[in-house]
């Protein structure tokens, strides 16, 4: 089966998603307490922690699904 979405449709519903992520924002310093940061991932405290010490690190790189990431990513 075919894919019926065009690549400018899939580019305007990535920035759409990317807009409303929690993490986009919190990569583009909007929220969130950030302890690491380099050029590919950021790391902060997760806001609902469920041990003493809980962080979380993503890529910078807005990715909406798992299966899109790469080893670079």
């Amino acid at each position: 089966m075919g894919n019926f979405i065009s690549d400018d449709d899939k580019k305007m519903l990535n920035q759409c998603q990317e807009n409303s992520c929690v993490f986009c924002k919190i990569v583009k310093k909007r929220s969130g307490t950030i302890i690491y940061e380099d050029s590919d991932v950021i790391a902060f405290y997760d806001i609902n922690p469920k041990a003493p010490v809980h962080f979380l690190v993503i890529p910078k790189k807005h990715v909406d699904m798992i299966q899109h990431l790469t080893p670079k990513v």
